[in-house]
């Protein structure tokens, strides 16, 4: 299972690289995350409890990219109700 979670997140870092080389910034400069209950240090925490070893710099892209896809959800579900 975690060989399958580490070609995972390997895509998903790609796919964040490919984003920033791109320039495609989705609501990153809106939301101040400096609040959030979510730090890079838990999301490190919890990535390694589940046996993927990260680096913090890993962990802030993967959590970087989550927030990403989560506005993305957002925002599509909000633009369903109109």
């Amino acid at each position: 299972m975690p060989n399958i979670l580490n070609k995972f997140f390997t895509s998903l870092l790609i796919i964040i690289f490919l984003t920033k080389f791109l320039n495609m910034k989705i609501m990153e400069n809106d939301i101040d995350y400096s609040n959030s209950k979510l730090t890079t240090e838990k999301a490190l925490q919890m990535l390694n409890s589940e046996g993927l070893e990260v680096t913090l710099e890993q962990a802030e892209e993967i959590l970087y990219f989550l927030r990403i896809i989560a506005n993305i959800a957002v925002l599509k579900r909000l633009n369903k109700r109109k």
